[in-house]
């Protein structure tokens, strides 16, 4: 990728530095790109990975999706299209629909939805002071 960004035949005295300062900067940065894979877990309760078959579920509309990768706080799962995927609504597992998640969208990158755990952690509230809920 270097030589093809760097042709050593168009080189002057006065581009050659600017040139391999680019190529060199750019390979590091395309390096660093490339080795996110192996990115450092930092998350404060590590996710699994998994693909396991679920649902979206909001307002009486059922997405199919994939979960990926699951923790006590969060997941991320993919669907077909995110456009679809609401702000707010439950993880149904397809396996076991007793488990239910409510969820947060955090942040999409292309197909792939990272989720939030509403209730994750969470303790009861408790009634209002004038009893009312």
């Amino acid at each position: 990728m270097i030589g093809v960004l760097c042709r050593p035949a168009q080189w002057s005295a006065a581009t050659a530095p600017t040139c391999l300062t680019f190529c060199d900067s750019f390979a590091i940065r395309l390096g660093s790109i490339r080795g996110r894979d192996k990115m450092e877990e930092k998350r404060k309760h590590p996710r699994t990975e998994i693909n396991e078959p679920a649902y979206v579920s909001s307002g009486g509309s059922v997405i199919p999706c994939v979960v990926r990768n699951i923790s006590r706080e969060g997941a991320a799962i993919d669907v077909d299209n995110p456009a679809f995927v609401p702000q707010l609504f439950r993880l149904v597992m397809a396996k076991d629909s007793s488990i239910v998640h409510r969820c947060r969208v955090t942040w999409i990158q292309q197909n792939r939805v990272g989720l939030t755990f509403i209730d994750a952690g969470a303790t009861a509230e408790p009634p209002p002071a004038d009893g009312r809920r």
